[in-house]
């Protein structure tokens, strides 16, 4: 058992250990060619593009989606602050390092923010160069390690699943009503649950899969539990069958960070396994009493998920009947209506409802989808998966959609300049509109209009 756990891992870390990708960016080509002149070949690391500008970069990036990108500060079109910011958005996992001139540390606030890893400084020499990418290196196999050494693996779960505290939280499940006694038997364990705010989580592993494997990812997703809801005050987490229930106790818990955190766990396991997961996640509770209806809201959750298709993240919330949006809270609640063609209904208005507002509103640069589900009152995971079952794309990727056809219609029928179109459908920054016009349509905007024309 222990030998095909270990192979798995060793595989994992096999492809870990290949070489990493680097694009250089750099309107100075002696600088690009020291840069590349000092990386040693057996190092690790791999030039997959050398850029002059940032716009040339974001194409590239788009094509390698490499793991360090090395750029000047001070380039043409888009320089090296507003490249990293964009990189930071659309490839998070992506390492950035800045090359600076001597004085160009007045951008190291913009850099601690963009999560800089370091500064190569004006003019670069070898041990520079060998320095930055000991870093590099060490970091980016330390965030896979991290998730993926059994050795770590085994002794995270001993160490967080004290046998004693798990009974009591699954006994828990056999009781319809939680009484002050019940309670009061975590304090030996020094668990407070009489204060803070409570949400509970239910993960729904398939059973459909090998044992060892199932058990594998088990062991996994409790130590992604750990490591990524590690930030709220209290956290709990416990087997139940073929599931595993996480409780979140905090004075205050944020549905945003924390939908960030669960798809963050989603898309990790992703690459450790292909059991499929459901995560069905409670409302927000004040009393620890309601642990027997939060359980029954995160199983009805997953109930609709399953039924209708919906996606991995699945919150109470989203799945109430719009008839009853309005209604009383607390006991009310729980009775809504839950019948499949109901959810239907409610998913169809809430598609509906977005797309109006992103047709009418798509000249509004700071338009987002956090800020369009808080809108409507729904997860992200939840409007995010409407968006594939139902039009088959993204919120981001139809936004775009809806600003290139707009940008398309004015380029011809209209005599407005270029800068003027890129402010109309929602871009502040002419170069990164032409860069995302010429990415949807394969033309320039001044090709496009000149082709149209003719």
């Amino acid at each position: 058992m222990i030998n095909i756990i270990d192979d798995r891992i060793e595989k994992k870390w096999e492809q870990c250990m290949k070489n990493y990708t680097i694009i250089i960016v750099d309107d100075e080509e002696e600088v690009k060619r020291r840069i590349v002149s000092k990386i040693p070949l057996d190092f690790g690391f791999e030039i997959v593009g050398l850029a002059s500008n940032g716009y040339d970069a974001l194409e590239m990036v788009d094509k390698f989606r490499p793991d360090v990108i090395i750029t000047d500060i001070k380039m043409p079109f888009i320089d090296g602050i507003q490249l990293s910011r964009i990189i930071r958005t659309e490839y998070p996992k992506t390492k950035i390092a800045f090359i600076t001139g001597y004085d160009e540390f007045t951008y190291a606030k913009e850099a601690i923010e963009l999560d800089v890893v370091s500064y190569l400084s004006k003019p670069i020499t070898e041990s520079d160069i060998l320095s930055l990418l000991t870093k590099l290196k060490t970091r980016l196999d330390d965030e896979f390690q991290q998730v993926f050494n059994q050795e770590k693996l085994d002794k995270i779960y001993r160490d967080s699943l004290p046998a004693l505290i798990e009974n009591q939280f699954s006994s828990l499940l056999q009781l319809s009503v939680i009484k002050d006694s019940d309670l009061d038997r975590f304090k030996v364990f020094d668990i407070d649950l009489y204060k803070g705010s409570f949400l509970l989580g239910i993960i729904d592993i398939s059973h459909e899969g090998e044992f060892i494997k199932i058990e594998l990812l088990r062991i996994f997703m409790l130590n992604l539990l750990k490591r990524k809801l590690s930030t709220y005050q209290h956290l709990y987490y416990f087997n139940s069958g073929f599931s595993l229930i996480f409780i979140i106790n905090d004075i205050s818990i944020s549905e945003e960070n924390l939908e960030a955190s669960l798809y963050d766990i989603v898309l990790t396991k992703k690459e450790f396994s292909d059991i499929k997961i459901k995560i069905g996640v409670s409302d927000v509770f004040d009393d620890f009493k309601r642990f027997p209806a939060s359980v029954t809201q995160a199983k009805e959750a997953i109930a609709y998920s399953n039924y209708l298709n919906v996606g991995t993240i699945i919150h109470y919330k989203d799945i109430v009947s719009s008839n009853n949006q309005n209604g009383s809270n607390g006991e009310a609640n729980h009775n809504r209506s839950t019948k499949p063609e109901v959810y239907h209904d409610r998913s169809n208005d809430i598609m509906e409802e977005t797309v109006l507002y992103i047709n009418a509103n798509y000249s509004d640069p700071s338009i987002n989808l956090n800020d369009m589900c808080s809108k409507l009152g729904v997860s992200v995971s939840y409007l995010s998966t409407l968006f594939k079952k139902l039009l088959k794309t993204s919120f981001s990727k139809y936004l775009v959609k809806v600003r290139m056809e707009k940008a398309q219609e004015l380029l011809q029928v209209s005599t407005m300049r270029i800068y003027e179109i890129s402010n109309t459908v929602g871009y502040n920054d002419i170069y990164y509109f032409s860069y995302s016009f010429k990415k949807y349509t394969g033309l320039s905007p001044k090709e496009y209009r000149h082709d149209k024309k003719v």
